[in-house]
């Protein structure tokens, strides 16, 4: 099951499955017209090592798309398992 949890930063969220954080949101203003995105990265302790998935305009969108690339980077389809 994933879930969306407030970060104690203000405009950050956790992406998490099962408990286990899977990318951070944050709130951003984009130049050169301070329009706000969100702003999703893969999650790694290490800020250099975290990968941007994409900007998106509102919290629902970049929920759908963080969690769509999450199940094709880590779930095999069943044609896949049965080599």
């Amino acid at each position: 099951m994933h879930a969306v949890q407030r970060s104690i930063r203000p405009g950050e969220w956790f992406m998490v499955d099962n408990g286990r954080k899977i990318a951070i949101l944050l709130e951003v203003k984009t130049k050169p017209h301070d329009v706000k995105m969100i702003r999703a990265v893969t999650y790694q302790p290490r800020s250099e090592d975290r990968a941007l998935i994409g900007y998106f305009p509102d919290m629902q969108t970049a929920a759908y798309v963080t969690w769509g690339e999450w199940v094709r980077a880590t779930r095999t389809s069943p044609a896949q398992s049965e080599d």
